[in-house]
């Protein structure tokens, strides 16, 4: 691989395709897909994330994705009616999925339940689950704690808004 983050490039160039376009993938929302991938799942990806504005954020992630705009793996549109920023797949995404496709088939089992159960929902749902995952992750198990801390990291939530968010996770299995 001589040092080249192939893997994530083509998960990236991989998620593009998939919900690029009509789904509106946006920044937010492809960090927190791949954020919900490896702390979920444990997909091993090179991405270090921390605690920014919307949730999980990895700077590393969102210089790959000016990168792979530039390889024209991926497209980034900004749409300033709607303030939000749209990522389809490029001329060269299947290029990259090639280079990783060992990587992709060997956790396609984990991506297809991340985007099927992620991947229509809106950036700021997945900003509110990834912080609770981020909290949980954090060392914070104690319900009303976890809840608490969720209020005070994300005060735009209501606390019903995160308790339906947490026993989503629960219900599903991944807390």
């Amino acid at each position: 691989m001589n040092g080249t983050p192939w893997n994530d490039y083509g998960l990236v160039a991989h998620i593009a395709k998939r919900l690029g376009g009509e789904h509106n993938l946006g920044k937010t929302k492809l960090q927190k897909l791949v954020y919900l991938l490896r702390e979920l799942k444990g997909v091993r990806v090179g991405y270090d994330f921390r605690f920014y504005n919307y949730g999980p954020y990895s700077d590393s992630l969102s210089g790959d994705l000016g990168y792979l705009q530039s390889l024209e793996a991926v497209k980034v549109s900004y749409d300033p009616f709607m303030n939000m920023y749209d990522i389809v797949a490029g001329e060269k995404a299947e290029v990259l999925e090639e280079k990783a496709s060992d990587f992709l088939r060997d956790n396609q089992a984990d991506l297809d339940e991340v985007i099927e159960r992620f991947g229509r929902r809106q950036a700021k749902d997945l900003e509110l689950i990834s912080t609770i995952v981020f909290v949980v992750k954090s060392g914070i198990r104690q319900e009303g704690e976890l809840i608490a801390k969720v209020e005070e990291l994300k005060p735009k939530f209501d606390r019903a808004e995160i308790r339906d968010a947490l026993e989503e996770l629960k219900s599903a299995g991944y807390l």
